[in-house]
């Protein structure tokens, strides 16, 4: 066995792997500092607990998740010799990714479809739609879901978790417990971990962008004098002129007001 390990990583630089684990490190800390901010943010500040921010909330919690599985991902790539830690620890630790990675992506499939009932429906729509209850069960299906579609085939012996000696990390092989290919579950996976969700968020922020072109246009034709002239004086004013404008105005008003006062 030890054999076959070295044969499959001799042709890989060691070089190269210290390289790509200096940059795993580097994004561990960086992921898990920036996303700690944005959860200590929403502990803080109750008017930033939107439906909206506790979705990224979640998404915040599964970057964390993720970045906080890549050193032991750095552990396998320096490893010359197989895994370092008990095969146990390498079975979590591909679950704890898979879980994570999944979640992140269908994370950001939940705040698309808020923002498109946010942009598009009504506020009674969208209060009826994101309650309590509602905002639970899509926080528990963006965790659970990834979590039954790598532990239920592990369990029934469809995948097999381990060291995978060709990236030098933990991961699901590419065969099960009897050593038959498992092409269809590694199509499943990718399917719902990357294509489903990709296309969902593809296909929202589409119906967005169409919504609020149609309304532009619908404004357009109600009152295109009107948005003529504001997006002339928007597009001809720079940031100082409008800030001096705006100090102008507000001067002509206070002026304005002092006049009235001082009249018998």
């Amino acid at each position: 066995m030890s054999e076959v390990y070295h044969n499959q990583t001799d042709d890989v630089s060691y070089g190269g792997r210290i390289v790509i684990s200096i940059y795993f490190l580097l994004v561990s800390v960086c992921g898990i500092i920036g996303n700690l901010i944005i959860l200590i943010v929403l502990f803080k500040i109750p008017k930033m607990r939107t439906h909206t921010n506790i979705f990224i909330g979640s998404l915040a919690v599964s970057d964390i998740s993720t970045c906080s599985v890549l050193p032991f991902l750095v552990a396998g790539i320096l490893s010359k010799t197989g895994w370092p830690m008990p095969n146990w620890t390498c079975i979590l630790t591909t679950i704890y990714r898979f879980v994570s990675q999944g979640s992140g992506t269908w994370n950001l499939v939940v705040i698309a479809i808020n923002r498109v009932v946010l942009v598009t429906m009504s506020t009674r729509v969208y209060r009826k739609l994101y309650n309590p209850w509602t905002m639970t069960v899509n926080i528990a299906f963006v965790w659970l879901f990834p979590l039954a579609l790598v532990v239920i085939p592990y369990l029934t012996g469809a995948i097999d978790i381990g060291f995978d000696s060709g990236p030098n990390i933990c991961s699901d092989t590419d065969l099960d417990r009897n050593g038959n290919p498992t092409n269809l579950y590694q199509l499943i996976q990718g399917t719902a971990f990357s294509c489903i969700p990709l296309c969902l968020v593809f296909i929202c922020y589409v119906r967005i962008y169409v919504f609020v072109r149609s309304h532009v246009r619908r404004q357009e034709k109600t009152n295109p004098s009107m948005i003529s002239k504001m997006s002339l004086r928007t597009a001809s004013q720079d940031p100082s002129s409008s800030t001096s404008d705006q100090k102008a105005d507000s001067d002509t008003h206070t002026r304005t007001k002092k006049q009235k006062v001082c009249i018998p």
